[in-house]
């Protein structure tokens, strides 16, 4: 089974500046509202923006090529360990489970991670020691 960040699309999120205000207030208010969609934990602060990426992909049976852009963020929960998985949406992310930092690098070592929750590196230091 691949494991997976909580994530959504933002609505009214504008490609270029990436980096405004606007879009990273967009950003924070759906990380902490997809994080209590898909796990039932309200954040008890503000996510940090850690890192963005983008990609393109091609679309399933229609060849389209896709982009999309991808932020990671970073909040404290009260309830260790600190990072929250999900399933692949399979059952409407029914799944998720806590891992510490060591076991989220165990677990992309051994290939149990999905696309874009393999790029952590730059929001795990955020992370207590």
């Amino acid at each position: 089974m691949d494991w997976e960040f909580p994530g959504g699309q933002v609505p009214g999120l504008s490609w270029e500046p990436r980096n405004t205000e606007r879009n990273l207030r967009l950003v924070k208010h759906e990380a902490t509202r997809e994080t209590k969609e898909e796990t039932g934990i309200k954040l008890p602060e503000q996510p940090i923006i850690t890192d963005s990426f983008d990609y393109s992909f091609k679309g399933k049976g229609d060849n389209r090529v896709n982009s999309r852009i991808v932020f990671m963020t970073y909040s404290k929960i009260d309830t260790p360990p600190e990072v929250i998985l999900n399933t692949i949406p399979k059952d409407n992310h029914a799944v998720h489970k806590l891992v510490t930092k060591e076991e989220l690098n165990e677990m992309r070592r051994k290939g149990k991670l999905s696309g874009n929750s393999t790029h952590f590196d730059a929001t795990i230091k955020f992370a207590p020691r």
